[in-house]
């Protein structure tokens, strides 16, 4: 008697286990929960990265020897954020003092996937005539907020610029939980 209701226990545990699985183990590579993903080919080569954590934000800064640009993503993990329009808002209040001129210009403001974001491209010109690019990607998921900065020293060429909007416009939340957004793992892709 006692055998046989040890072994319903286990086999009732092992049923609820795999009705939970999905929801409660994350696939390899994938923290639990919600995921920032990255295509797996960043334009460009020998990136080189450096992480680390400032509170409650994640971040990973890549960077290529010998050039003034740096590529940066911040994860925010202190809940959803405001939405992305609230996010630019707040980002852009005062300018920068060092620029001359400033452009700002939305390039996307659709949502991927049920993620609110946005991805614009502010430009500035300083008064030692530099022309400096800053192309962004905001996004708001539901456990945390996203900030990604393409940062060019100069202004970026046409088709370098390009390859990053694409790049960007493919950056993607996936979601461990069962029914909490798109499932993960998601093909071609890598965590920050």
């Amino acid at each position: 008697m006692h055998q046989r209701r040890i072994r319903g226990a286990a086999i009732g545990a092992l049923f609820c286990c795999s009705l939970t699985a999905c929801s409660t183990m994350a696939p390899q590579g994938y923290g639990r929960g919600e995921n920032l993903r990255l295509p797996a080919q960043m334009p460009g080569k020998s990136w080189q990265v450096r992480r680390g954590r400032e509170d409650q934000t994640d971040v990973s800064e890549w960077t290529q020897p010998g050039s003034p640009g740096v590529f940066v993503v911040r994860v925010m993990r202190e809940g959803p954020g405001p939405n992305p329009a609230d996010f630019r808002r707040m980002a852009e209040q005062g300018g920068n003092p060092a620029c001359l001129t400033e452009t700002s210009d939305t390039l996307d403001e659709s949502a991927a996937g049920g993620t609110p974001r946005l991805l614009w491209l502010k430009t500035c010109s300083t008064r030692d005539a530099k022309h400096l690019a800053n192309l962004l990607l905001y996004l708001r998921g539901a456990d945390a907020h996203y900030l990604l900065i393409r940062r060019w020293g100069a202004a970026p060429q046409d088709a370098e610029l390009r390859q990053w909007e694409d790049y960007l416009r493919s950056v993607a939340l996936c979601d461990t939980r069962s029914g909490h957004g798109a499932p993960c793992p998601l093909a071609g892709t890598v965590t920050p």
